[in-house]
């Protein structure tokens, strides 16, 4: 592999996609990646032993990924954390499969926050798009931590400091499936780190997808919560009063032409 360079007035991102299975959605992921204006950008893509034709593809685009792997992992946590030894970049951002970037500055826009304000992460609007069903709605990261205690935030709204991995360890893979919820959690409220805000709709997430084992994710939902949030706060603000007070970050019932809309 030929490592690109970091330059402090062009610091480098790598954009890390891992996928499985996912050859209808990749293209576009990638296609989202070329479009984007920003010019110092590493693409990696871990796969995880795909059989349905993924491995075509990165054969197909192998000229304009900067690394590619495909071997058998043990998730998705691990084949993140697996990334973010390979990757290069000051900055890191994972971009899964199934999503893509909404438009050709997001990088740009998120870099100038970097380098404009210096936080050690940067955060933005997710739009939620169920395909099955036709429509979405913006997903707001700008919440109080306490808006955790009753839902999640996709990953793909956060940008990070590659160095944060460094300081505060990688995504425990012992939450198999909330790995990212203890991983922020961890960040924010045990280390106290601050990011900004930019709002904008960044990443376009696809949510009509079926869930694993709920009661799985559920019950490890509840270990991370218990592990970062005081007893008083599991016990009095988590009721629906507190939930519709702490949640209100969502522009509902946008049918699909209104998001196509958005887009252009």
């Amino acid at each position: 592999m030929e490592f690109k360079s970091d330059h402090p007035s062009l610091p480098l991102i790598s954009v890390i996609t891992v996928v499985k299975n996912g050859a209808e959605t990749l293209r576009a992921t990638l296609e989202s990646v070329y479009a984007q204006t920003y010019s110092n950008i590493e693409l990696l893509v871990i796969d995880g032993g795909s059989d349905d034709g993924t491995l075509n593809i990165l054969k197909e685009h192998d000229d304009r990924i900067d690394l590619w792997i495909s071997e058998p992992d043990g998730g998705i946590y691990d084949a993140m954390n697996k990334a973010l030894d390979m990757a290069s970049g000051k900055y890191v951002h994972f971009l899964n499969a199934d999503d893509h970037y909404t438009f050709s500055r997001v990088l740009e826009l998120v870099m100038e926050a970097f380098q404009k304000h210096r936080p050690r992460f940067v955060h933005t609007n997710v739009l939620m798009l169920n395909d099955r069903k036709g429509f979405g709605w913006v997903r707001h990261s700008n919440v109080s931590r306490y808006y955790y205690l009753f839902k999640g935030m996709p990953q793909q709204a956060f940008f990070y400091e590659k160095s944060i991995f460094d300081d505060l360890g990688k995504f425990d893979t012992s939450y198999p499936v909330v790995a990212d919820l203890e991983f922020l959690l961890r960040m924010t409220m045990k280390h106290g780190v601050r990011g900004r805000y930019l709002n904008t709709p960044a990443v376009v997430f696809l949510s009509g997808g079926v869930s694993g084992d709920m009661k799985r994710k559920k019950q490890q939902r509840e270990e991370v919560l218990r592990k970062y949030f005081p007893g008083w706060a599991l016990i009095f603000l988590r009721n629906k009063l507190f939930e519709r007070l702490l949640t209100r970050n969502e522009l509902r019932g946008k049918k699909k032409s209104m998001l196509e809309k958005v887009l252009k």
